[in-house]
């Protein structure tokens, strides 16, 4: 959600930016680039972005589903109240190393 970024819980995410993902334990699994960075309320989110993401059934309804679930509980924690028209900010990356 664009309030993470608004509110400095986050640091907004930028192109070309690498980051190293690590497993539940802390240890390094790959580093993966920033391609692009984009920004679209909740019912905006496309198709193409639920697949591309790769998880569950890369469904755009399996997106909404697992996505609203998780958004309404970081609302909750934060005293917001969950709506379709939330900002997301979308972040599209690749790996570079494994």
């Amino acid at each position: 959600m664009r309030y993470w970024y608004e509110n400095g819980s986050e640091t907004m995410p930028r192109a070309n930016h690498l980051q190293v993902v690590t497993n539940w334990d802390g240890n390094p699994t790959s580093i993966i680039k920033t391609i692009a960075v984009s920004e679209c309320k909740f019912s905006e989110v496309s198709p193409a972005f639920a697949a591309a993401e790769g998880e569950g059934d890369k469904s755009l309804d399996w997106w909404r589903k697992t996505h609203w679930d998780f958004f309404s509980r970081e609302c909750q924690e934060q005293g917001l109240t969950p709506s379709e028209n939330m900002m997301l900010v979308l972040e599209n990356f690749r790996v570079v190393y494994v």
